[in-house]
């Protein structure tokens, strides 16, 4: 029985430990100290790479406050140094080479229990070392927080050259360009489809506009919406079994929602309707609509009832995304002085904030663990890419394409 008890404790005492750094929420996170050591005899130039792009991976996440290096690897020394300074866990990597391939072995220890968490290998290829990095850095985000990490999310967006638009994509970081249409013309909006490699957008056929699905991978290409006019605006509900579009198919522009062949129109009224995103439960459609003289932005349920607006201040608010918390919608919004900014607003209505100031911000989309957003601004000339944090802080440019970006969507 006296063996029992003590198991039962110890392992009481490993998810006490772990509560330390687990069920983080926006706003109120307390982050934890973990130290990180990389080390290498004879691939020390690329285990000090793979440790950059690790640690600005997990400082970005907000998971974390302070992330020390140390080279103390020693289990009978290191335990009592590191939580002396207040860390919780350690993050032991070591890169070699093994067998004729570049073997980086990865291995995360409780720093309070003294007990290792999780322990895996990678092979590292010099072409692929960055997507390999952000594999690790979700995987140590996973093993001390239990939520998923965004080191290897993308970003699709469209960006001007010359007189075309042209999407490509990008790493979370802005690493890792990748064009995905080439042909003249206007490709625009693009949008991740849930759970897929796949994306929608939009683009000139003759004279009316089509939405097309195309698989990164595959590469294969497919027509997703022909109706006569418009078919713009494609966003995905969460389950990616029907997506909300703009059709103008019967007069002005009307919110539809489409699953197959089946059409069902949302939206009956003599204003331009626009924008749909929806609730990260499935429920709810927000959208603009200039039904109160200006555009504004309305939420409904995805049968297109229950329709009720969500700003009032200025005359002016546009480009609506639902955080995947559900909590905050981000928007643009025309200030005063005539520039546009992005703000964020509880879903009740309350809580409209700032998030940006400096010249034109515009085109939000939330990262799918909704702590951070990517925008386009152009507070350094050109319109770029750039990301924030949930709050507004932590601003910086992370991309540029051809003669501007617009529409980042951030993918899942």
């Amino acid at each position: 029985m006296k063996i029992i008890v003590i198991v039962v404790l110890a392992f009481v005492q490993h998810l006490f430990a772990q509560d330390v750094y687990l069920k983080l929420t926006t706003g109120q996170r307390k982050k934890v100290n973990i130290a990180i050591s990389f080390q290498s005899e004879e691939l020390k130039a690329i285990a000090d790479e793979m440790k950059k792009v690790i640690k600005e991976d997990l400082i970005f996440s907000l998971y974390f406050d302070n992330i020390m290096d140390t080279t103390i690897t020693d289990e009978k020394t290191i335990f009592p140094s590191l939580a002396s300074e207040g860390v919780s866990a350690f993050i032991k990597a070591e890169v070699a080479i093994k067998k004729g391939d570049t073997i980086a072995t990865v291995e995360i220890y409780d720093v309070y229990i003294r007990r290792k968490i999780s322990g895996e290998k990678y092979i590292v290829h010099q072409p692929t070392i960055r997507r390999t990095c952000h594999r690790i850095s979700d995987a140590i985000i996973k093993a001390l927080t239990g939520e998923n990490g965004i080191s290897q999310t993308r970003i699709a967006l469209s960006f001007k050259q010359g007189m075309d638009k042209k999407i490509c994509i990008v790493d979370y970081d802005g690493q890792g360009f990748d064009q995905i249409t080439t042909g003249k013309g206007l490709h625009l909006s693009p949008r991740w489809i849930p759970n897929s490699d796949a994306i929608t957008y939009v683009a000139y056929k003759e004279e009316d506009m089509w939405i097309y699905r195309f698989d990164i991978y595959t590469g294969k290409l497919d027509i997703l919406s022909q109706e006569r006019g418009m078919n713009i605006g494609a966003a995905w509900s969460p389950t990616a079994k029907e997506f909300a579009l703009i059709l103008t198919k019967d007069g002005n522009p009307e919110i539809y929602t489409k699953s197959g062949n089946k059409i069902q129109r949302l939206t009956v009224d003599r204003a331009i309707e626009s924008s749909p995103t929806w609730s990260p439960n499935g429920r709810e459609i927000c959208f603009v609509s200039d039904r109160s003289g200006g555009p504004q932005i309305y939420i409904m349920s995805k049968d297109g009832t229950n329709v009720r607006r969500l700003t009032f201040r200025g005359g002016y608010n546009t480009s609506p995304v639902w955080s995947p918390k559900g909590d905050r919608i981000a928007y643009v919004a025309r200030e005063v002085d005539g520039t546009f900014q992005v703000h964020s607003i509880l879903v009740g209505g309350e809580g409209d904030s700032y998030l940006t100031f400096e010249d034109n911000n515009e085109d939000p989309s939330w990262s799918p663990d909704g702590l951070h957003l990517c925008f386009v601004s152009d507070r350094k000339g050109r319109s770029e890419l750039f990301t924030m944090h949930w709050d507004g802080s932590g601003q910086k440019k992370i991309a540029s394409a051809g003669d501007g970006c617009y529409t980042p969507s951030w993918s899942y």
